[in-house]
């Protein structure tokens, strides 16, 4: 689980204001290094926000939320989810097809659905709650209905 000081962190980035693409700035013919998934362990890298996603204390529970197309108002979705985290005590992961659903950028984990078909996808979905020990999935439509 993720502590509250983490929550308060997280809460602290929350603006409607998005992020300037920079690879979008780039020359297109200029080659792009790979993600941190894509670099040697051996090789001296550390996944990022390594300090949020450590091990969480026992008996505190997770929640999945779906999110299947763009988020009306990104910052609003994540504000509600900070309140759950911080109020029921539990740690929301992302699970999106999306190539961005908008809340990686205020740190959330965001876990991209992998699979050709909507079969595939819900095996990788269901493989991801058996990892994080899901105890429910919602779609983020629903996060409104929470409070």
């Amino acid at each position: 689980m993720m502590s509250d000081d983490i929550w308060s962190d997280i809460a602290a980035r929350l603006s409607p204001s998005a992020p300037v693409d920079l690879d979008a700035l780039l020359p297109q013919d200029r080659p792009r290094p790979g993600g941190w998934l894509e670099r040697e362990v051996g090789a001296g890298w550390v996944a990022p926000a390594r300090a949020i996603w450590a091990s969480r204390p026992g008996g505190a529970a997770t929640i999945g939320v779906r999110v299947t197309g763009e988020l009306d108002n990104v910052a609003r979705t994540a504000a509600r989810l900070v309140a759950i985290a911080t109020e029921r005590n539990v740690t929301p992961i992302i699970f999106t097809t999306l190539a961005s659903c908008g809340l990686e950028r205020f740190g959330f984990r965001v876990e991209r659905l992998s699979g050709a078909n909507a079969r595939q996808q819900a095996v990788c979905e269901a493989e991801l709650m058996s990892f994080w020990d899901i105890v429910i999935v919602i779609d983020a439509a629903q996060i409104g209905s929470l409070g």
